[in-house]
């Protein structure tokens, strides 16, 4: 029995789609595998470290790589039907061109910012040491120049002052812990009676620190 005519026509449109379009996707299903292939090398590593690496590096280009081949398979399909075939292929490969510069300059620009961010960090280290360095110089120094400022300027240097009763504390007190078992024994062989070590060594301690202080004040005076 004879088909329709409607019927033969829609499938034989059928056919010319079918084979139009295994045609074209016949020239584009390899770029499928290529760009799985591509992506898997770029996104794989053994470390983490290298894999934040290869990302950085390749991720970008192998993206316009992909994009642009894709861009380049279809647009030779629409060749055909061009009337500036020149034009347009000269187009096509300026795109590359661009493509390449456009990759190089991202490569050129993570190089420079690796640059400008080591410099950045030798800097903040240079201006951490150099801002403890100065600071404990000044925990040393500052001391001996308020101890300069305070000797030229008139009326009393209480910061010498007040370090001279300070070492002389201190002399005092290494002094009675000496002193104290030979005045001990000997007050006990004059007064016969077992003297208290507490007041031993207060009274022992007030009158070390005022021979100290006074032995002071006369090597001054002997200076002046």
């Amino acid at each position: 029995m004879q088909q329709p005519l409607g019927t033969a026509q829609t499938e034989q449109w059928s056919w010319i789609l079918q084979t139009v379009w295994g045609w074209i996707w016949g020239g584009l299903s390899w770029i499928l595998d290529w760009q799985a292939l591509v992506f898997r090398t770029v996104l794989s590593g053994d470390s983490f470290w290298q894999m934040v690496g290869k990302f950085l590096l390749l991720f970008f280009p192998a993206t316009v790589l992909v994009a642009g081949v894709w861009g380049t398979m279809v647009s030779l399909y629409t060749i055909p039907f061009r009337s500036g075939r020149g034009r347009f292929l000269a187009a096509l490969l300026m795109s590359w061109w661009d493509a390449v510069r456009m990759a190089w300059f991202y490569w050129f620009g993570l190089a420079r910012f690796l640059l400008v961010f080591v410099g950045w960090i030798w800097g903040l280290l240079r201006l951490g040491v150099g801002l403890l360095w100065r600071t404990v110089k000044n925990m040393v120094t500052s001391p001996f120049a308020m101890l300069d400022s305070s000797s030229r300027q008139p009326g009393v240097p209480w910061i010498a002052f007040v370090l001279l009763l300070f070492w002389s504390a201190i002399e005092a007190t290494i002094f009675t812990f000496t002193l104290r078992p030979t005045m001990s024994e000997l007050l006990s062989d004059l007064t016969g009676y077992q003297v208290n070590a507490l007041a031993l060594i207060v009274l022992l301690w007030f009158f070390l620190f005022i021979i100290i202080g006074g032995s002071f004040a006369c090597i001054q005076v002997l200076n002046d």
